[in-house]
């Protein structure tokens, strides 16, 4: 499984309509060169931020080249992600219109522990919404996971939650989890249209 980035960049409310540009034209894109898995915009969380997936390849454009393309764009931050796909990453077709990023950080030395108890549930769990990837953290944190969830409309997230969290064998994963994770960070993303990369 090859090694992907995940790129939050963050803009002024003023600059979206550029930002979205960026993103679609490939300028936004920190490894401009590199295979593009999604693009998506924060709708419900931090808002004003865009969330980029590439896998990692070898830069072929010049540092400089690359420093002058993203200045032009109105980032106010940028944070990236080095992870490793515990499941492949499955693009969703166009009618998945809301998605969800879960981020859990777990007590230390927790990660593998939660992995495998998720991915047991994964089957079970994916008979309400699909799972778009699963991934561990590379950099930063290592005590980091990484999942999203793809839904054909936020009404349908709602429903979904709820018909899980009334299973059984969902609760029992719930009660064993738990005690592993230190924190659960969300966010729902709206996909953008992006070109392949020039490679």
């Amino acid at each position: 499984m090859a090694i992907v980035e995940l790129s939050f960049q963050s803009f002024r409310l003023c600059d979206t309509a550029r930002y979205l540009q960026a993103v679609e034209q490939g300028v936004a894109w920190p490894d401009a060169d590199a295979p593009r898995l999604g693009a998506w915009i924060t709708t419900v969380g931090e808002l004003n931020r865009g969330m980029l997936l590439y896998e990692k390849g070898t830069v072929s454009r010049a540092v400089s080249e690359r420093e002058s393309m993203l200045a032009a764009i109105p980032l106010v931050k940028q944070k990236r992600h080095l992870l490793q796909p515990v499941r492949n990453y499955s693009a969703q077709d166009s009618s998945m219109r809301v998605y969800e990023l879960r981020i859990y950080t777990l007590y230390p030395g927790k990660v593998d522990q939660f992995l495998d108890l998720l991915l047991a549930i994964l089957p079970l769990r994916e008979r309400y919404s699909p799972n778009v990837c699963v991934w561990r953290s590379l950099s930063g944190d290592p005590d980091r996971v990484f999942h999203l969830w793809a839904y054909e409309t936020f009404e349908q997230r709602v429903r979904s939650r709820s018909a899980i969290n009334a299973d059984p064998a969902w609760r029992d994963y719930i009660a064993t989890v738990s005690p592993l994770i230190a924190k659960i960070k969300s966010c729902f993303l709206e996909p953008l249209r992006i070109e392949s990369a020039s490679v």
